[in-house]
């Protein structure tokens, strides 16, 4: 089961993620969501994770916070460019199932989640 915390992402956050250089091409004035909701396993502690742009070379951007997302502090929001988890698993129909989440997550790989 993944957290359910949630968070308004800031304007601020979502215009520093698109400064991050992106092999991806760049569509829209403003691609990014408004709102997220923490995409780990669920948690007791610890940073809540999310991800808000993928830059296609085994990099995401990701908005990480310390609090519940509508309570969350400015200074408890961080953006960050992080690598990839490198682990992968063959579905029941032969592909490779790769995990999408932040490298060094806490909690189960995504691809646990459709298996």
């Amino acid at each position: 089961m993944t957290c359910d915390k949630r968070l308004d992402v800031p304007e601020g956050m979502r215009k520093a993620a698109l400064d991050f250089p992106s092999e991806l091409p760049f569509e829209g004035d403003d691609p990014l969501p408004e709102d997220v909701t923490c995409e780990l396993d669920k948690h007791p502690f610890g940073d809540h994770v999310a991800l808000l742009r993928d830059l296609g070379n085994e990099f995401i951007v990701w908005v990480t916070w310390k609090a519940d997302g509508l309570d969350a502090d400015a200074d408890d929001i961080k953006v960050q460019q992080r690598a990839v988890c490198k682990s992968e698993s063959p579905s029941p129909d032969g592909e490779d199932l790769r995990c999408w989440l932040p490298e060094a997550h806490r909690g189960g790989h995504a691809w646990e989640r459709y298996l």
